[in-house]
């Protein structure tokens, strides 16, 4: 069988309607009589191991904004005007050389696209998704789009387009198009001034609208790494594993900070709207596992009587705007699985293994058992086996003010246990400017901080932050439409909550890596993981990079790995969570109690988004900026030797957070 790549996650080698994956199911619907239907089981179909990409194959997103106060360029209009540009580009080059000295012009080259526009008529083409709308859940069918409106209209759009006319589904053309991909994007943003000079006025007329940034269509996922380099693999920091059948009521207390967290919970002001950018079950499958579960698990009756849209409490929402379709992520991505090397290394890979559509289900009932009082909605950013685009999360966090006024609520907390394919720290140089890295690779060794290593560097900072700005962006956006003026203080009404990773394989790195995007972003909240001993967890990347004061580190769950090529496995002190599907990945064990054992950052986010949400209910309607929150929830960081060691390896202070069960 031929093999294909996917960077966060690996493409099984077939092309779009292949029989290999037509075996690949959903989270499994009951059948009447509560149980799961046999044809809607994973298949048991094997996959040889793939090469690494970790963006789709042959797509990119434009970013436009109007020059001055004009409307937004459509989609066609975007695709004529850069088209021109890119064609003048491939013809006389960028305004501005390389230098040679820098070793961009190996990253600028362009020989390769010119030959694969040379019989083209257009490289940007209209992206298609050959789908139809979910009947249940997020509604109408998601264009190739997103639009960020504000009180006058609709101010910056974000077109995505595919590269060429055919899909990019077969394994050469994959690899060619991942090429392509990374020098156009580079060549544009590298000549973003002259191109905006010229559509504004000068040679290419009138066109009124500007570039802001040019990126691939990153892919996501649940702790997003990759395996480019050997020594990155396996997320989130274990596999979910079985719990004990018998009946449990497993909830997080936070000793030293009792009295704190009580005192947060005894007055809450004005309650806080929590949303959870992840997998997601239907509906119906919420109602079914909650009819199974709820009898012998007390949190699945919470999440199962709050979710019950006939309930006068109704708290907790799923598959709800902006939820994505699930068919829309199936479209384009249903031969992606998430890249967890030490599985895939492994001849003829079993893929029910990574059949993970529990993921948000199981940090949102954590937000749950955390945050009492939060109205909770999860929506589906990622597709069952915990992959996604960027497309996706864009589209889901461009609808999320509409979702608060639509609720009637002012104050939003975004978990994201997830992450963007972009590899962190020194290895984004390698991978997106290899020709550069070449030059600055002694800056890069053993750097706690790529942008303070490569502070002289203007042009690879501005290309690299370039690649990745269309989220960045994004989240500016959210906080200036949701935010207002308060007396004289801005106050953002939003705070991002992102995990930070799980590249650091079995503690081996002798610097664990920086935190992931969007984690890694100076206004995010990064959570770190440490074990149930205080220390950094073996899994974790960094909470923080430039150590600001925006990193937080908690318990995220032990792991083990039993051999050294070995996939990790929960510890002697799992992160419990609840857990809707019939069965267990891996072995296939009968899920009897509703309860599953994991470990990862992906769990250490939600109790962070939890504790936030606490807080800033407790408040009042002065409210409170980001900083103001995230240093709330810092103060309450413990001091012990084991603390300050994990501070010092995650550049981020631990919080003390247990799970005790309190049935007998």
């Amino acid at each position: 069988m031929r093999k294909v790549v996917v960077g966060a996650a690996a493409v099984a080698a077939v092309g779009v309607g292949s029989r290999l994956w037509r075996g690949v199911r959903r989270w499994m619907e009951p059948a009447p009589n509560g149980g799961p239907r046999p044809e809607d089981r994973p298949g048991e179909r094997k996959v040889a191991r793939p090469p690494v990409v970790h963006y789709v194959p042959g797509e990119v997103c434009v970013v436009v904004a109007p020059a001055s106060d004009g409307r937004v360029p459509d989609y066609d209009a975007v695709a004529k005007g850069l088209n021109g540009e890119v064609e003048r580009l491939l013809r006389v080059g960028p305004a501005r050389r390389p230098p040679e000295e820098q070793g961009l012009a190996t990253d600028l080259d362009l020989s390769q696209l010119r030959r694969r526009t040379a019989d083209a008529t257009a490289l940007l083409r209209p992206l298609r998704r050959a789908t139809q709308p979910s009947g249940e859940g997020a509604g109408g069918r998601p264009q190739p789009s997103v639009v960020l409106s504000d009180k006058t209209g609709p101010r910056t759009a974000l077109h995505f387009y595919s590269l060429g006319a055919q899909p990019h589904t077969e394994p050469d053309a994959g690899n060619r198009s991942d090429r392509n991909v990374r020098t156009l994007v580079n060549l544009i943003n590298w000549d973003r001034q002259d191109i905006n000079r010229r559509l504004q006025g000068g040679e290419a007329g009138t066109a009124g609208w500007q570039i802001l940034a040019v990126t691939p269509n990153w892919l996501t996922s649940m702790g997003a790494e990759s395996d480019l380099w050997a020594e990155t693999d396996s997320s989130p920091g274990a596999w979910p594993a079985p719990a004990d059948p018998r009946p449990a009521d497993w909830r997080f207390d936070f000793p030293g900070q009792e009295d704190t967290i009580k005192r947060w919970r005894s007055r809450p002001q004005e309650p806080v709207l929590v949303a959870v950018l992840d997998t997601c079950p239907t509906r119906r499958q919420l109602a079914a596992a909650g009819a199974r579960y709820g009898a012998i698990n007390p949190l699945w009756k919470k999440v199962a009587a709050e979710a019950d849209p006939a309930s006068p409490g109704r708290k907790f929402f799923v598959d709800e705007r902006p939820s994505v379709p699930r068919e829309e992520l199936d479209a384009h991505l249903r031969n992606i699985l998430p890249n967890w090397g030490a599985e895939l290394g492994k001849e003829d890979t079993d893929h029910r293994l990574f059949w993970m559509p529990d993921h948000g289900l199981f940090a949102a009932g954590i937000v749950r058992d955390v945050a009492h009082d939060a109205e909770i909605h999860l929506l589906r950013v990622l597709n069952d086996y915990g992959v996604g685009d960027l497309w996706a999360l864009t589209t889901a966090l461009a609808g999320l003010p509409a979702l608060m006024q639509a609720r009637g609520k002012k104050r939003l907390v975004v978990n994201l246990s997830l992450g963007m394919d972009v590899p962190p720290g020194g290895r984004q140089v390698s991978f997106w400017l290899p020709g550069a890295a070449q030059r600055v690779a002694g800056l890069l060794r053993e750097s706690r901080d790529i942008r303070t290593s490569l502070m002289g560097e203007k042009d690879i900072l501005d290309l690299l932050d370039a690649s990745h700005g269309s989220v960045r962006i994004v989240l500016n956006w959210l906080r200036a439409e949701l935010g207002e003026e308060v007396g004289r203080r801005r106050v953002d009404n939003v705070l991002i909550v992102g995990a930070a990773g799980n590249d650091n394989q079995a503690g081996a790195m002798s610097i664990p890596p920086e935190p992931r995007y969007p984690a890694r972003y100076d206004d995010v909240l990064g959570v770190a993981a440490v074990g149930s001993t205080m220390d950094a967890a073996e899994y974790s990347n960094r909470g923080d990079a430039q150590v600001l004061g925006n990193g937080v580190a908690v318990f995220g769950g032990d792991a083990r790995r039993p051999a050294t090529d070995a996939t990790p496995e929960v510890g002697r002190r799992p992160v419990f969570g609840i857990f809707g599907s019939n069965t267990y990945p891996r072995e296939g064990t009968l899920n009897e109690s509703g309860w599953a054992k994991w470990a990862g950052t992906s769990f250490a986010t939600p109790i962070i988004a939890g504790l936030v949400a606490t807080y800033w209910a407790s408040i009042d309607s002065n409210g409170a900026t980001g900083q103001e929150l995230i240093n709330a929830v810092r103060g309450c960081s413990v001091t012990s030797p084991a603390g300050a060691s994990a501070e010092s390896a995650l550049d981020a202070p631990p919080l003390h957070a247990r799970q005790e069960n309190h049935l007998p």
